[in-house]
C-alpha cells in the first residue's frame, strides 16, 4: 500500500524524463564501443582518355569496417564523400574486358577518417571498355506547350542548338541516331518565350555530351480563323480526261492558327489538287484531293471533304439496217 501511494505522487513527466534519460545513457554506452560493420561504397572509377565504358561498371562494393559506434554512424549517415576511387587514366587497356584486382580497391578507399578499413568484400571487378568516337545527332526535345485559351502556337518550337556532339563507346554511339531532352511542361502560355531544356542523362557514365542543355523559342500568338470559298481544283499531270467528270469543282477551306499567319494567307496560295493518274485509273468513283498551302496552319474544315469522279460511258448506236 505504501508503494502504490508513492507512485501517485510522481507526474508522468517525470518517468518520462527518467526514461529518456536512461535511454540517452545506454546511447552513449552502446556508441562508445567499437563496433565492425559492412559500408556500401560508391565505385568511380577514371578511364584511359581513349577508351570508354560499353556497359555500366560495378556502382558499389561493400567493404568490412571497424570503429566506435559515433564514427561509424557519421561515415554511413552524415560522410557523403566516402567512395572508392579507382584512377586508370595512366593505364595501358588493350583488351575489351579489364580487371581491377582487390588491392587497388583498396587503395582507392577515400574519407575513412577515424575508421578502420578491414576488408574488401570482393576479389576484383572487371569492367567492359571500347575505342571512344565522336558523333553530331539532332536533339529531339520531349516539350509540350499547351497555349492559354485563344492563342495558338505558330509552327514548332526552334532550337539553338538543334545538334550535339555524343561521346562513347563506338559499339554505342553508332547506333544513336538521335537525342532527346528531359520532360518539360508549358501550360496556359500566351507569348513568345524561351527557355532551356535539360538533355537527357539516361546513358550517364556511358555516354558524354558536349553540353547539358540546349535553348528552344517558342512563338506563341493570339488564334484566328479564316475561310476561303469555291478554290477550284487543278490537276496535275494533265487534264480531265474526255470521258471523266469531276464534281464539284470548287471546295470550300477553313483554316485556323497564329494571326499573323492567317492574315499573310490568300486563296491564291492555297493550291487544291488531283493527280491526273489517280483519275485515269479510278475505280471507286471517289477522290480526296490534296491542300498544299504556306506556313503553319491547321485545317479545321474542307466542304466538300471528298470529289466524285464520273466516268461517262456511250451507248452504241443500232442503225435500222442492222436489224
Amino acid at each position: 500500500m505504501e508503494l502504490k501511494k508513492y507512485f501517485r505522487h510522481i507526474s508522468k513527466k517525470s518517468l518520462l524524463g527518467a526514461f529518456l534519460f536512461a535511454m540517452a545513457l545506454w546511447m552513449y554506452a552502446s556508441l562508445s564501443s567499437e563496433y565492425t560493420t559492412l559500408i556500401k561504397l560508391p565505385v568511380e572509377i577514371k578511364l584511359p582518355e581513349n577508351r570508354s565504358f560499353e556497359q555500366q561498371p560495378t556502382a558499389f562494393v561493400f567493404v568490412e569496417a571497424k570503429g566506435t559506434g559515433w564514427n561509424l554512424f557519421n561515415l554511413i549517415f552524415f560522410n557523403n564523400s566516402k567512395k572508392i576511387y579507382v584512377d586508370l587514366s595512366q593505364t595501358v587497356i588493350n583488351d575489351s574486358i579489364y580487371s581491377i584486382g582487390r588491392s587497388n580497391l583498396l587503395k582507392g578507399v577515400q574519407s575513412f577518417e577515424r575508421v578502420e578499413l578491414s576488408d574488401v568484400l570482393s576479389d576484383y571487378i572487371t569492367i567492359k571498355t571500347g575505342s571512344v568516337t565522336t558523333y553530331s545527332v539532332p536533339v529531339v526535345p520531349d516539350l509540350t506547350i499547351i497555349p492559354a485559351d485563344g492563342f495558338s502556337l505558330v509552327g514548332k518550337p526552334q532550337l539553338e542548338p538543334d545538334v550535339i556532339e555524343i561521346r562513347g563507346n563506338d559499339k554505342i554511339v553508332s547506333q544513336i541516331k538521335s537525342w532527346s531532352t528531359k520532360p518539360a511542361l508549358y501550360e496556359d502560355i500566351n507569348h513568345i518565350f524561351s527557355d532551356n531544356l535539360e538533355l537527357s542523362d539516361s546513358l550517364k557514365g556511358i555516354v558524354r555530351l558536349n553540353r547539358k542543355n540546349v535553348k528552344f523559342n517558342a512563338v506563341i500568338q493570339q488564334t484566328a480563323e479564316v475561310t476561303f470559298d469555291e478554290i477550284r481544283i487543278s490537276i496535275r499531270g494533265g487534264t480531265i480526261p474526255k470521258n471523266h467528270v469531276l464534281f464539284p469543282e470548287f471546295i470550300t477551306i477553313t483554316f485556323r492558327g497564329g494571326i499573323s499567319e492567317i492574315v499573310e494567307l490568300t486563296p491564291d496560295r492555297v493550291s487544291v489538287t488531283l493527280q491526273y493518274s489517280d483519275i485515269a485509273n479510278d475505280k471507286t468513283g471517289i477522290l480526296i484531293p490534296k491542300i498544299e498551302f504556306p506556313g503553319n496552319l491547321e485545317v479545321i474544315n474542307i466542304s466538300p471533304q471528298q470529289i466524285y469522279n464520273y466516268k461517262i460511258t456511250r451507248t452504241p448506236v443500232i442503225s435500222k439496217s442492222g436489224l
